[in-house]
């Protein structure tokens, strides 16, 4: 058994991978099941100091503002809030702006099939089976006070199962945009936007505009159209005792209103506004709502009921400015959530699948605004210090502000389209003179002298799938689509792109035949050089990119024990191994600090791949913490690496 650095195992060459990800490599000879224990133990113990090491790191980590710069913290100017705050009920542009919703029609089409199921399957088959175990076999014949504690049961469930559905059916997107399925409780009353005084504004409507409507359907002899209606219902309430009245009154006035806001409003009218206009939205989510109260005789009251919820509700839900260009939005939301996950800590966040996905319209172009975005955030952050603009507007949110100002000051600039476009140009001079003290400050005369450097202007690395593809086929078809391709000079299944060239949208990435991985990425692969037949444990595996690797250059001949504990994340190593039809992994969804490695399953292991969540210091230029703060970045991978190559000499 020997234990030995990628650097020392390959070639002096391969200093420039990230030392975090150690091979652990064992001599042709199949070693005894001893040393092969001992070798499993080493990388587990190694992991555990790594994952303690990056526990005491991150406690020192705080959240923090990316920069904080300069010594005045006073405005610049007086600022005051009457552009993009005059508009009110009847300001037809600010009704039709649609919301920027990140899922596509299937998504809206399962999330209310499934709330359907749901309310059905709630009322028809949970609960008169739940009522059959308890002995309760005939319903109409319980007392009023029974039924009410029935019907609230009922309520409740399906408050919680149509709730949780559209959960299901988002939660691959979130964090959502602050106007997406959100609730702000602050300044109920506050001007425009006040989500207290809009909804007194739809009690007192509604009587007047659904006795309008009734009144109006009655002169036409929609009224004549026989049943029972939810009036009926409702007015029954009234004549009942405390209990049954308490219960009822849970029902109609919190509960249902709960789930109807969430489902009809929040879900599908702003998922419709990506389909047709925001006025047609309301429309149409208050012909659904009207539908799933199954009375035909109140549909008419209940659409125009539904219409009057949705126009009251367009503004509420507004309480925060959203850019109006599509380009600007999309890079404001991924934006957001890359800082989200900044602050958090959180790993797995990438700015090409937030800003290139399928949902994304005008990919390039909200790609090339969120790089620059942020490679301008810690200068852009220090002028919104500087002029107040966040504090004297509750509306605007941090992403869209860093947007707007990038586009006001450095980019192709902005057209006055919305409250957030208008607020920011209204306080362009304002602008324009904190960025001016900024640079005074720091003793620059431009912009592009501060800014950090990016990814952008680095060759782009492609590793060619040698189970299904060869490295001249691949070569041939690269050259047709992108022009120059070279092969790299170290790894023989990598090739060097263009700076510019982005393969996203090529179909042979999307089927497998090409993986987009860096290049320090193939190099832990590379270093360990497997022989087909052999056994490798990768203990830390997901998403799976060097299991796939490892895969390949066992030609599918041998296995490949793929370890990760993550749910997502193994989710997504089993598609990506099965992406690149590498039939040889076998997936294993644990803790490999917590596997029993004396066990006959391990024994036949020859070679180890350990690259622990805490590696990437040999890929800084590509990582987002250089451009989210002003200092630390470069430390940190310093330690990083340190600490790693020390663990590397312990094992």
């Amino acid at each position: 058994m020997q234990a030995t650095s990628c650097q020392q195992h390959v070639c002096p060459r391969l200093n420039n991978r990230s030392p975090a990800s150690i091979s652990l490599i064992s001599s042709p000879a199949r070693t005894q099941k001893a040393a092969v224990s001992r070798r499993l133990h080493s990388a587990q113990q190694q992991l555990g100091c790594l994952i303690c090491s990056k526990k005491r790191r991150e406690s020192c980590l705080l959240p923090r503002r990316c920069i904080k710069l300069g010594s005045s913290k006073q405005p610049i100017e007086e600022v005051t809030e009457e552009a993009g705050q005059k508009w009110g009920v009847f300001q037809w542009r600010e009704y039709n702006r649609p919301w920027q919703v990140p899922w596509g029609g299937l998504t809206v089409a399962a999330g209310m099939v499934g709330w359907a199921v749901s309310f059905l399957g709630v009322a028809l088959v949970l609960l008169p089976a739940v009522g059959s175990l308890v002995g309760v076999k005939d319903f109409t014949s319980m007392s009023a006070t029974d039924k009410s504690v029935y019907a609230l049961a009922n309520q409740i469930l399906e408050t919680f199962a149509g709730l949780g559905i559209v959960f299901l059916a988002t939660r691959k997107f979130m964090p959502l945009s602050p106007d997406i399925l959100k609730f702000d409780i602050r300044e109920p009353f506050a001007k425009p936007r006040g989500w207290l005084a809009w909804g007194l504004l739809g009690v007192l409507l509604s009587p007047l505009v659904v006795g309008a409507a009734a009144a109006a359907f009655s002169l036409l002899g929609y009224d004549e159209v026989n049943g029972k209606g939810t009036v009926d219902g409702v007015a029954q309430i009234l004549s009942l005792d405390l209990p049954s009245f308490a219960s009822l009154f849970g029902v109609t006035a919190v509960l249902a209103p709960i789930l109807e806001e969430t489902v009809f409003r929040g879900f599908l009218l702003t998922s419709l506004t990506k389909f047709m206009p925001t006025w047609a939205a309301v429309i149409a989510s208050s012909v659904a709502f009207g539908l799933a109260h199954l009375s035909v005789r109140d549909l008419p009251q209940l659409v125009v009921l539904g219409t009057l919820l949705g126009f009251v509700y367009v503004p509420n839900a507004r309480a925060f400015w959203t850019c109006s260009s599509v380009v600007d939005r999309q890079a404001a939301h991924a934006l957001e959530k890359i800082l989200e996950a900044h602050t958090t800590r959180r790993h797995g966040v990438s700015l090409k699948s937030l800003t290139l996905g399928s949902n994304i319209e005008a990919k390039k172009a909200t790609y090339a605004v969120t790089l620059e975005s942020l490679k301008h955030l810690q200068v852009i952050d220090a002028i919104l210090e500087r002029s107040q603009l966040l504090q004297d507007c509750s509306q605007l949110t941090r992403s869209s502000a860093v947007v707007l100002v990038y586009e006001l000051l450095f980019g192709q600039g902005m057209r006055p389209l919305g409250p957030a476009e208008r607020h920011v140009q209204k306080h362009k001079d304002c602008l324009e003179a904190a960025l001016f003290a900024e640079l005074q400050d720091r003793g620059v005369q431009n912009v592009s002298e501060i800014l950090p450097e990016t990814e952008e202007s680095r060759p782009r690395s492609v590793r060619v799938n040698t189970i299904k593809l060869t490295v001249a086929a691949a070569t041939s078809r690269l050259q047709a689509d992108v022009g120059s391709v070279e092969p790299d000079d170290l790894l023989g299944d990598v090739l060097i792109l263009p700076s510019s060239c982005h393969l996203h949208d090529h179909p042979w990435v999307k089927n497998g035949n090409l993986i987009l991985q860096s290049k320090a990425s193939c190099m832990p692969a590379q270093a360990l050089q497997p022989k087909p037949g052999w056994t490798v444990m990768d203990c830390c595996a997901a998403p799976g990119n060097k299991t796939t690797h490892v895969a390949a250059m066992l030609d599918n001949k041998g296995e490949v024990i793929a370890v990760d504990r993550d749910p997502q994340r193994f989710k997504r190593l089993k598609a990506n191994a099965e992406l690149a039809g590498a039939t040889c992994i076998r997936c294993i969804q644990d803790d490999f600090l917590k596997l029993d490695l004396e066990g006959a399953e391990f024994s036949s292991v020859d070679g180890v791949l350990l690259d622990p969540s805490c590696s990437g210091s040999g890929t800084t230029h590509t990582q987002l913490d250089r451009l989210l703060s002003p200092s630390g970045a470069g430390r940190q991978a310093e330690r990083e690496c340190n600490f790693c190559q020390q663990a590397s000499h312990r094992t």
